[in-house]
């Protein structure tokens, strides 16, 4: 099953001062550190001789969050060997670690309205559809009536006793939904929200020739643009993810990662902190190269 990683919080790189709702204190020669979990700082004492699987341990019996579904992120790299040390890492008195979670009870719900409102919610799996219209109802963005709301997955209209587990498509952990007002409510068309724009390929190699279906794909895309649907941005990952709809806007035609998204980038939406010296999350990585790294992935898994 695949899952969703999601970075909860930007946080500033200074020391938190609040001495409230400590997480497993302790006694001794401890130093005193700020987990970064959705939008709030919580303190932490820590040994510095702590392993990296012990302070997740500890992050689970404190906030329930289990620790394998945990990954902790520091100075821009995650701590992903559990057997380190808290000092083997730099740790000292003060820092924030920011908190990552895979989230795979919940499922995150990425909800577009017909007139390009977008929004976010996360739904246990096994809630039905109309739940879910509860929750939009909450939320507002024009669909306060129940009643009122037409809900389509993959194109398909869904009832209310659908559950929103079997949305899911090949077990994603993201669901991507259109909301509309019923036939009977709805005043008049959406007005595209793009004008201008400019959308076309980058050829390195003037001899290559782009396959048809690459360039069904860039034309899907460019009419989706025209008819006013939104790129979708999806939250897996660690970076700017968006899909890009046909002009039915009830189909997905194609990808698009802006570079200044990618981890560590200074737009990065997933509140992952910019990086000081160019690296990337992982080690030996450079930002704004993601997409060129993940091309030539594809090409080495597929030499033909």
């Amino acid at each position: 099953m695949s899952v969703a990683d999601v970075a909860l919080s930007r946080v500033s790189q200074e020391p938190v001062h609040s001495t409230a709702g400590y997480c497993n204190n302790q006694a001794g020669d401890s130093i005193l550190i700020y987990l970064s979990i959705a939008g709030s700082m919580i303190p932490m004492r820590v040994l510095e001789s702590d392993p990296i699987a012990s302070v997740k341990l500890r992050i689970q019996t404190c906030k329930g969050f289990v620790a394998k579904k945990q990954k902790l992120v520091f100075g821009g790299r995650e701590l992903a060997r559990n057997d380190s040390l808290v000092k083997d890492y730099g740790i000292k008195g003060g820092n924030v670690l920011h908190l990552v979670l895979k989230l795979s009870d919940l499922l995150l719900i990425s909800v577009r309205s017909t007139c390009g409102k977008e929004f976010e919610l996360h739904v246990d799996r096994n809630r039905n559809v109309g739940y879910l219209k509860q929750r939009i109802a909450r939320k507002g963005k024009g669909f306060e009536d129940v009643d009122e709301q037409e809900i389509f997955c993959n194109g398909e209209k869904v009832d209310d006793q659908r559950l929103v587990d079997d949305l899911c498509k090949d077990n994603d952990a993201v669901i991507h939904l259109v909301v509309q007002k019923s036939a009977k409510v709805r005043a008049k068309p959406d007005e595209p929200f793009l004008n201008d724009f400019w959308l076309e390929p980058v050829i390195v190699n003037p001899k290559a020739q782009l396959p048809f279906f690459v360039w069904d794909m860039i034309n899907s895309s460019f009419e989706g643009l025209q008819a006013g649907n939104h790129p979708i941005r999806s939250s897996e990952g660690t970076g700017g993810t968006y899909f890009m709809q046909d002009k039915t806007g009830f189909d997905y035609v194609s990808i698009f990662k802006p570079i200044d998204e990618e981890p560590m980038a200074v737009n990065n939406p997933q509140g992952l902190p910019a990086s000081i010296n160019g690296e990337g999350l992982k080690k030996g990585t450079r930002v704004g190269e993601g997409a060129v790294r993940e091309v030539a992935a594809y090409i080495l898994d597929h030499p033909k």
